[in-house]
């Protein structure tokens, strides 16, 4: 069943890119490497405004083989206006039964005005069942006189998303996330390696969740990434995370190191 579906997909696909004008198809076989049992086989299929993949995976866990296909789909709607759609099936060596198809839908456009340069709205359906429903928008700002690598870049997004759980009910949630680059932060106290000055990074997140029940509260959490990279050669990341719910705070906190010698 799952294959005629797939077959339907990309023959409605092949039919409708032929209207289009020229029309390119481009199989392709990736052979599983070193370490890595998965082998993927497919095509790409391309008329300049819209594009189609569709691909089989196949994985070997142990005694176990999975064929996993997917489909994913782009197209230019418009100036400014793409739409992205990816499906995932399941397994077509397992019991078909035991999970569903995922997908995931999102509808972009880049509007022309001084604050929001970004807005994405997106469905999201896991294999458990579990839907996201999203809006965002993106804003970002260069503090700079030009788009030169060290210019100071300020990015950020803010998000509404309604969640539907089939067993434990919905919720919503609101956030806003920024990111800033392009600044450089002197010391550290790492001055005996000889790095120099690190080029910094810094993420900031909070987000605020809540059942759509009264009696379920809600879920609060404030996340900090701050990241510091010397020379292309080791980078020092700090991460703070605090989540609220109900009566109590759980606070979060992680340091990584990671060098090229």
């Amino acid at each position: 069943m799952l294959g005629k579906q797939l077959l339907a997909i990309v023959v409605l696909a092949i039919s409708w890119n032929g209207h289009a004008g020229a029309t390119e198809v481009a199989p392709y076989l990736e052979s599983p490497l070193e370490g890595h049992p998965r082998a993927n086989a497919g095509f790409a299929i391309n008329d300049g405004t819209s594009s189609i993949r569709a691909s089989v995976a196949v994985r070997s866990d142990s005694a176990e083989t999975k064929a996993l296909p997917q489909v994913s789909y782009e197209r230019a709607l418009a100036d400014r206006i793409g739409l992205v759609a990816r499906v995932k099936l399941p397994d077509w060596n397992g019991d078909v039964g035991r999970s569903s198809a995922a997908f995931d839908t999102r509808l972009q456009f880049e509007p022309r005005t001084a604050f929001v340069d970004r807005i994405e709205g997106r469905i999201h359906r896991a294999v458990d069942g579990v839907e996201r429903h999203s809006l965002r928008l993106g804003f970002s700002d260069n503090l700079g006189q030009d788009d030169s690598p060290g210019s100071l870049v300020v990015r950020g997004n803010a998000i509404i998303e309604e969640t539907l759980r089939p067993a434990d009910g919905n919720s919503l949630g609101m956030g806003v996330e920024a990111t800033v680059t392009g600044f450089s932060t002197p010391g550290l106290g790492l001055d005996f390696l000889e790095f120099g000055d690190a080029s910094s990074s810094l993420s900031l997140s909070l987000r605020r969740a809540s059942d759509v029940a009264a009696e379920q509260g809600s879920v609060a959490s404030f996340a900090y990434d701050h990241a510091w990279a010397f020379q292309d050669s080791a980078q020092l990341r700090l991460k703070l995370q605090a989540i609220q719910a109900a009566d109590r705070v759980e606070p979060v906190m992680g340091i990584s190191w990671q060098g090229a010698f």
